[in-house]
């Protein structure tokens, strides 16, 4: 299963390219329960405390919803309990739409990410990292800019 034209890495859950995801649950599953195993995964992970993101490296924003990161994910779904403790995660959302791709290491998803955003911001519009939930159309803070790996 190829991946979408501009991306690397695993495709390990993704709304919206599902043929480039290699299926890791058993036949026959339904996706909805496993989509909504990723969702509470992501949910876990993605906590002000517990998430460090490249994108975010001096700034704090408890208060935001993150819609892409970067991130080292602890016990992976896919991996049968002992194989993997852990995976580097690109992780975005695009309105309810969840894709979670693998990358080897951290400096690979990291350049995974500043190439999905130049990916989408090559449409036309900003990319929105996040969206603080009391202003929906703010993303990253004003004047802010990501450093570049």
């Amino acid at each position: 299963m190829p991946n979408p034209p501009g991306y690397a890495g695993v495709f390990r859950y993704s709304d919206k390219y599902p043929t480039a995801v290699t299926p890791w649950w058993e036949p026959g599953n339904d996706i909805r329960d496993v989509a909504a195993e990723i969702r509470e995964m992501l949910d876990d992970a993605l906590t002000p405390t517990a998430a460090e993101f490249e994108a975010f490296q001096n700034i704090r924003c408890p208060d935001y919803e993150v819609r892409a990161a970067v991130f080292m994910l602890s016990s992976p779904p896919w991996t049968a309990a002992g194989d993997q403790r852990w995976a580097w995660i690109l992780y975005w959302e695009d309105d309810a739409e969840i894709n979670v791709v693998e990358h080897p290491d951290q400096e690979t998803a990291v350049a995974a990410f500043f190439a999905h955003v130049a990916f989408c911001e090559a449409e036309g519009k900003r990319y929105d990292y996040v969206v603080d939930p009391r202003q929906p159309r703010t993303a990253m803070p004003p004047g802010w800019k990501p450093r570049l790996p």
